[in-house]
């Protein structure tokens, strides 16, 4: 039995890195070590998060009646609770308080959009494989 990891999701797990060290460089309450931490970190958010929405929606717990700001908000927070769990077992990653988190949350998600969209048009002119 062979194991393969998709390319697109290896670029994902770094663009995901980069936007982390990058948001970290940018916001002075966030310090993360390094790039190679910040990938992990965000692996570790990503987990996080994804469980927190499986718990959720195994509680029966529902949003889809929300409208977009709500669950945009919602979907913030979340994110913001994900990183303060994967900061308190990540020695060299911090975050000052829930209010910084939802900062960074957004930060990250802008740089991580503003990243990808750059990547894909490197992709689609034929730059990157």
């Amino acid at each position: 039995m062979t194991f393969t990891i998709p390319l697109e999701w290896i670029f994902e797990v770094l663009i995901n890195g980069l936007a982390i060290s990058i948001a970290a460089w940018l916001l002075p309450f966030v310090s993360i070590k390094n790039f190679p931490l910040a990938v992990i970190v965000g692996i570790l958010i990503s987990v996080v998060n994804y469980l927190i929405w499986w718990g959720l929606e195994s509680a029966g717990v529902s949003f889809a009646g929300s409208d977009r700001l709500a669950r945009g908000l919602i979907n913030i927070f979340i994110y913001a609770v994900s990183i303060l769990i994967v900061d308190s077992f990540i020695k060299n990653f911090k975050v000052n308080g829930i209010l910084m988190a939802g900062v960074f949350a957004v930060v990250v998600s802008a740089i991580n959009l503003a990243l990808s969209v750059f990547v894909n048009s490197l992709v689609s002119q034929g730059v990157l494989g």
